[in-house]
C-alpha cells in the first residue's frame, strides 16, 4: 500500500467568467500482480494557496 499527495491547479470557466482553484489531492494505491492501482481518491474543496509552507 502507498499513498501520494499534491496540489492540483485548475482553471475554466463559470458563468462566462475565467476561474482557477487549487485544491488538494490523495490518492491511495495497491500494489497488484499487474502492477500499482488506485483504491481511492479524495480532492478536497478549494483552497487559498499562496505557495507559502506552514509548519
Amino acid at each position: 500500500m502507498a499513498f501520494g499527495t499534491g496540489l492540483l491547479d485548475c482553471g475554466g470557466t463559470e458563468g462566462g467568467r475565467p476561474v482557477e482553484y487549487t485544491l488538494r489531492l490523495t490518492l491511495g494505491l495497491t500494489k497488484t500482480p499487474d502492477g500499482w492501482r488506485i483504491v481511492h481518491e479524495h480532492s478536497s474543496e478549494p483552497t487559498p494557496f499562496d505557495g507559502k509552507v506552514k509548519g
